[in-house]
């Protein structure tokens, strides 16, 4: 394929989840209700071996006990690519994995078919933490025309859920005074002093993507020039009225994100003034390149 397009698909009901592509957040809901969601995953994956993993949390934790699942509880995971050099190519599934509450020693992994380039590894089981999450993992190898993303070259961070809340708290400060430079950048409505930030982000989604280089960074300055001047709209506070952010560090360690609420929303965002339910919201991740917090996605 000259352009391969990559999607991930999650559905579950019964089961709070997070799915990682190599490490980045891609779906996430820790209600455990019924949804449905489909991602591009383009910006996270590499030529060579990718990591596809899904964290399950157990709809009632029992410490110490093992891994126990709400018998009802469903999850089916689809990657499916297509070919944008060709504008009538049809989307090609890649692989599958089904979990079922019931049926904890019966996760499976299918592929359905030979595609030239992609290979599907075995899949991986275990029990992560004291509470009884389960990780299923499994490699992607796969053959793309873009370079590796400097977040896999970065130094890992220690998954969040191998960390206890005081191990924790180092990290999560540090993390959250990232965000709070670049919140205090767009307080002040310095967005022309806030985009090299995020340059080396926008210039590897607009090859991932297969986008004109700069497309990205433009449209990124356009949306946040819009957010900062508009009136019916405030920046929302950056730190937590009570509590903290979640600290969202995957199984692989490249990429580190704080997130607000089940459905791990952005804390930096732009409610409406009149519904702040209505909000646009920004969702930024880091990678770690020595003393530096660098944005990665």
């Amino acid at each position: 394929m000259q352009k391969p397009y990559l999607t991930l698909s999650v559905e579950a009901d019964y089961v709070p989840y997070e799915v990682f592509v190599n490490g980045g957040f891609v779906s996430t809901d820790l209600t455990g209700w019924a949804g449905a969601e489909t991602t591009a995953i383009n910006p996270f994956v590499r030529s060579g071996s990718n990591q596809i993993a899904v964290l399950l949390y157990p709809w009632h934790p029992q410490p110490e006990a093992a891994p126990s699942f709400e018998p009802r509880a469903h999850l089916s995971l689809h990657v499916r690519v297509r070919d944008l050099s060709l504008p009538d190519a049809p989307e090609l599934a890649v692989t599958s994995l089904r979990f079922e509450g019931s049926k904890l020693d019966d996760a499976a992994l299918s592929a359905p078919g030979e595609l030239n380039g992609i290979s599907v590894g075995a899949l991986r089981v275990e029990r992560v933490d004291f509470d009884g999450k389960l990780l299923l993992s499994f490699d992607l190898g796969l053959s793309l025309p873009f370079p590796e993303w400097a977040f896999l070259r970065s130094q890992p961070a220690a998954p969040a859920y191998t960390l206890s809340e005081a191990e924790i708290e180092p990290h999560y400060t540090r993390l959250l005074s990232a965000y709070e430079n670049i919140w205090q950048l767009l307080s002040a409505k310095a967005v022309d002093e806030l985009m090299p930030l995020f340059a080396e982000r926008s210039r590897e989604i607009d090859i991932a993507m297969y986008r004109s280089e700069g497309t990205t960074q433009a449209k990124l300055r356009e949306s946040l020039a819009s957010a900062v001047h508009d009136e019916t709209r405030s920046l929302a506070p950056i730190r937590p009225e009570e509590g903290a952010w979640k600290y969202d560090v995957g199984p692989s360690g490249t990429l580190l994100r704080l997130s607000d609420g089940a459905q791990s929303s952005a804390i930096i965002r732009f409610p409406e003034k009149a519904d702040p339910r209505a909000s646009i919201g920004y969702n930024i991740a880091f990678r770690v390149q020595g003393d530096q917090l660098v944005v990665a996605r």
